[in-house]
């Protein structure tokens, strides 16, 4: 019995079609915590220095980690992990949103893509039937449409979706995988990597349980975090245009500060009233706030 982990891992090979779910090992799984860890060691493992990060041999790592889909509070990453083109080197793209969540309820801990496919093929994995599915229909389609014709070719609204546009397809050093939720793995080359391989997309749907060891336990352990997170913390910033422009206006009104000698005063004024500036804007046109998984910080 495994706890936490849903004790599988999701083998896709692209050139030769076959797929395969395959035991975890518990030791590596004890040594290597996490997705950053699991995906680690099967890259070491599997991928030689001198493969090349457009070859076949190159692998495509999409790992999840022990309290991803837990209760435990905003524990939805997913690691991709792969060797990049920009670098040459290993890489490592994280990403939020529910897609993470979902692989672990639809039974796997880390899906590994291998090989390369001769046409543009979607992975379709619904709990324990998986398929590769044609995708010669998407190849060239922007990231909206594809998740649009996917959902209503699934014909399912409760699946999370990764996908490539244009820019993977052709291979551009930038191109990131996009999700569902706005969630976005833009580093290294990920979703270069991705269009090389000919995968447009992986879509999700997982309606299993995870086990845990102790459940009353873990949602007490949770509800602590939440309580010391307290007023202003995680659990209930007004975050009204997301962590990520906040940590931008931070970074200027420090700028200033710093600097504030050889600043205009002008620009020091500006700099300094972002916050109200961008949150007026926000009250005016956002219609809700968003999160990711089991996150209590709406930062979407």
């Amino acid at each position: 019995m495994f706890y936490g982990w849903a004790g599988a891992n999701l083998e896709v090979d692209l050139s030769r079609g076959k797929l395969k779910k395959v035991a975890a090992d518990p030791k590596v799984l004890e040594s290597c915590l996490g997705g950053l860890g699991t995906n680690a060691r099967i890259l070491w493992d599997r991928v030689p220095p001198e493969v090349d990060a457009f070859s076949p041999g190159n692998l495509l790592i999409f790992g999840t980690g022990v309290l991803t889909g837990t209760p435990a509070p905003a524990f939805n990453k997913t690691v991709v992990s792969f060797k990049s083109p920009v670098t040459d080197m290993v890489a490592i793209s994280t990403l939020g949103g529910f897609w993470g969540p979902a692989l672990k309820s639809a039974g796997y801990d880390t899906l590994t893509v291998s090989g390369r496919s001769d046409k543009p093929v979607y992975l379709w994995i619904n709990d324990d039937r998986v398929e590769l599915r044609d995708a010669r229909h998407l190849w060239g389609k922007n990231c909206p449409q594809t998740e649009k014709i996917l959902r209503q070719e699934l014909q399912a609204d409760d699946i999370e979706i990764l996908y490539i546009g244009p820019a993977g397809e052709n291979e551009v050093f930038a191109a990131s995988i996009e999700g569902t939720s706005a969630a976005s793995a833009s580093r290294g080359g990920a979703g270069a990597v991705m269009g090389n391989k000919k995968l447009k997309a992986i879509a999700v749907r997982g309606t299993k349980d995870i086990n845990l060891a102790d459940g009353a336990r873990l949602i007490e352990l949770s509800e602590q975090i939440l309580h010391k997170t307290g007023p202003g913390g995680m659990a209930s910033r007004d975050n009204v245009v997301g962590a990520t422009t906040i940590s931008l206006v931070n970074r200027n009104l420090w700028a200033v500060d710093f600097y504030g000698a050889d600043v205009p005063a002008a620009v020091q004024e500006k700099v300094k009233d972002i916050p109200r500036t961008v949150a007026g804007f926000a009250r005016k046109f956002r219609t809700r706030q968003v999160s990711c998984y089991n996150c209590p910080s709406k930062c979407k």
